[in-house]
């Protein structure tokens, strides 16, 4: 799942390895998140990336079962390097070229910046290596939306690409990883109706 709202979606900015909180709402879905979790039992282990957004959201979403979550470090966002901060607008100003770049040579990057192939081998050997340390059991994986995009588009269909795949702040997507990959949920958001608000894919 995807971590809550954060600052940095609220403003509308790109945000890579700058650590921004959550903001009122992020949280207020990271606990709605946890109670639609406990549906979901018995859930092993909650991991998560070590960005405070993605551990404060984990922190809420594992309270409800009793799961302290435990930090992965190849769980955090793609590192967008230069592009970090910036909206989408101020990237196509000041660097038009670099997002259509990263996009069709997934071994390219920005100055500073994780390109997708190494951000997508990142997350499939993290989630495997996850997976198979729970002896195949159910677990709860919260992260980022560049690492999920990358993750889900692979697994879907081996295409990396970070447009195909849009994913609003704490939704749910099911996979069953066990034999040939199945999606049994994806981009979940029914148990936030209670919010009324508009979300961030």
């Amino acid at each position: 799942m995807r971590h809550g709202e954060s600052a940095a979606n609220l403003e509308r900015r790109f945000s890579s390895h700058h650590d921004d909180p959550l903001t009122p709402l992020g949280i207020e879905q990271a606990r709605l998140t946890g109670i639609k979790l406990v549906q979901l039992q018995p859930i092993q282990a909650v991991y998560c990336s070590p960005l405070s957004r993605a551990l404060h959201t984990a922190r809420l979403v594992g309270e409800p079962m009793g799961l302290v979550p435990q930090p992965v470090e190849d769980l955090q966002e793609l590192d967008l390097g230069l592009l970090d901060g910036l909206t989408e607008q101020e990237i196509r100003v000041r660097y038009p070229h670099l997002l259509e770049l990263w996009e069709t040579d997934l071994d390219s990057s920005p100055p500073g910046a994780e390109s997708l192939l190494a951000s997508c081998r990142r997350a499939v050997a993290a989630v495997d290596r996850l997976v198979s340390q729970c002896n195949h059991g159910r677990i709860a994986v919260v992260t980022h939306a560049g690492v999920l995009s990358a993750y889900l588009s692979w697994l879907l269909d081996r295409k990396i690409s970070l447009a195909r795949v849009r994913l609003h702040n704490c939704s749910v997507t099911h996979l069953r990883l066990v034999g040939p990959p199945l999606v049994l949920a994806y981009d979940d958001i029914a148990h936030l109706d209670s919010l009324g608000t508009s979300n961030h894919p």
